[in-house]
């Protein structure tokens, strides 16, 4: 597989904050049609949002860079973005060619308290050098065309109930990836849905049974 970035489409909403393991469809949709409708990720700046903070500041994009999903920060073994991000949010893949990612400097994880997100906050603003505390993130400034998507992933794992019956399971995950489905195509864009964990496509009912009989051994 060609290098990849992945920009995961974070639904984290207020009333949802004390729900670990928690996906949205309905905030997923939303979302996902506001990015296609317009055929870019937009920074902050661009989308005028100037009074919401990120860690990236008002100028850029946060990609994960799927090579060093592997990667984590030296102060704790499970924290990068993959992790973070990309295992529980659809998410945007993109082939990495003729991307101009900015590769920040790895700082001390800023989530820990009030004082390292301030930090982080003020770091983000930062007009000279680029940082993170994710170990596997790549940065792109003010705007990434949908012209090198390529595809989109699906933390499955979120949909599967342990506790239901495996056709209750795959009529689940079919049922979102119609959603994606539906409104890819309403953009006009033909484009592969993968599992996060395995690669596996789920574009059919029987790909997704195969995906929920591994993942429920």
């Amino acid at each position: 597989m060609e290098k990849v970035y992945l920009h995961a489409l974070s639904t984290y909403v207020e009333e949802n904050r004390y729900l670990e393991n928690y996906y949205s469809s309905r905030q997923t949709i939303i979302l996902l049609n506001k990015v296609l409708k317009r055929g870019a990720l937009l920074s902050l700046r661009n989308q005028r949002k100037l009074s919401k903070s990120n860690f990236t500041g008002s100028n850029y994009i946060s990609l994960c860079d799927y090579d060093k999903r592997n990667l984590f920060h030296k102060d704790d073994p499970t924290y990068n973005s993959y992790n973070v991000y990309i295992r529980n949010y659809l998410s945007l893949m993109f082939d990495s060619k003729n991307i101009d990612a900015v590769v920040p400097k790895t700082v001390n994880i800023s989530n820990k308290d009030l004082e390292g997100f301030r930090r982080m906050e003020k770091l983000g603003k930062d007009k000279l050098c680029r940082y993170s505390d994710l170990v596997d993130e790549v940065q792109v400034k003010d705007k990434l065309l949908l012209t090198n998507l390529i595809g989109l992933t699906l933390p499955t794992w979120l949909l599967i109930n342990k506790k239901a019956s495996n056709d209750e399971n795959i009529y689940n995950i079919v049922y979102e990836v119609n959603k994606i489905k539906t409104l890819l195509d309403k953009y006009n864009y033909k484009l592969p849905i993968y599992d996060i964990d395995s690669f596996s496509t789920i574009t059919n009912e029987n790909e997704v049974e195969k995906l929920i009989l591994v993942k429920k051994d």
